[in-house]
């Protein structure tokens, strides 16, 4: 839509006193817990392997034994182009007597891109149980009970359903030290970010920043406390469910953010019409690839 007298009429005098409008100073918070980075083609391809398997002892004049190294499942990634653009006739540019505070045009735009990048990388989180929203080196859902290790097998990233508690990080800290690597063995991943609403953020500060344990009648000590987790709350979260909750890992090549374009403010104008545009455009793709990177806490 082509922004006009008729669609400012308010503004074409001065008499307005205060202007309500959009936060023009919007943050990306995902970078915290993404993998960003940048992508040179239209995609790029990550690949899953598993390595040899434990020694083992060789008989005095015996050959060695022989291991194997499997290859596992792609994650492909493709540039997705997002773009967005607001049109501004000449009138409406000669006539806005608060042409500073209501038009903006690359401000507002910038301001709906870095929303539009944070829906995208939360909806992965919102959707992690969703099976139909599939991706990783298996094709399946972020959070599954069976999701593949190339050297055979099945493992879980999800957790049993607990409220916010100490219990709750306990068993994900005892999880994650415990999810298989792609060979199979016990290598282990350990806790770096937890991701939730922001109904749930204070609490979840308290559970991890009280050295003592919090509610008990004895001088325990709490021992989640110290455990370098981060609480990142997000209002992202909060419109798909108040009680979702989950931890990040710092297993390699999880939550990848890969830019091809960063965000472009551009310019041009149509004489023809005697409007002037300006636009915003860029190129990205997300994901994940490997779901040891993720563990469901609750739904």
């Amino acid at each position: 839509m082509i922004i006009t007298n008729s669609q400012q009429f308010q503004t074409l005098k001065a008499t307005l006193d205060k202007i309500t409008t959009d936060n023009l100073s919007q943050k990306e918070t995902f970078q915290e817990f993404y993998d960003v980075g940048k992508m040179s083609d239209a995609y790029i391809d990550d690949l899953e392997v598993g390595g040899t398997t434990l020694a083992q002892e060789k008989p005095e004049g015996q050959p060695m034994a022989l291991s194997r190294i499997v290859i596992g499942g792609t994650k492909r990634y493709w540039a997705r182009t997002i773009a967005l653009a607001v049109g501004l006739s000449e009138e409406s540019l000669d006539d806005n007597k608060y042409s500073s505070k209501c038009l903006q045009p690359a401000k507002r735009l910038t301001a709906s891109v870095k929303k539009t990048r944070e829906i995208d990388a939360y909806s992965v989180i919102n959707n992690s149980t969703n099976t139909a929203a599939t991706g990783g080196f298996d094709n399946l859902a972020l959070a599954s009970a069976s999701h593949v290790i190339p050297a055979g097998g099945t493992y879980s990233n999800i957790l049993t359903y607990l409220s916010p508690s100490v219990p709750a990080i306990v068993n994900a800290r005892i999880a994650a030290r415990k999810l298989p690597d792609p060979n199979g063995l016990a290598e282990g991943v350990e806790l770096k970010y937890l991701l939730c609403p922001l109904e749930q953020e204070d609490i979840w500060k308290i559970l991890l920043g009280t050295a003592q344990m919090p509610g008990g009648n004895w001088n325990d000590k709490n021992p989640i406390s110290g455990s370098g987790i981060k609480v990142i709350s997000s209002k992202w979260m909060s419109q798909s469910s108040t009680t979702q909750w989950g931890l990040v890992t710092d297993a390699e090549n999880g939550l990848r953010w890969l830019d091809r374009k960063k965000p472009e403010n551009r310019s041009w104008v149509d004489d023809s019409c005697t409007v002037m545009y300006h636009g915003i455009l860029y190129r990205c793709a997300f994901g994940w690839s490997n779901p040891r990177t993720w563990l469901q806490g609750n739904t």
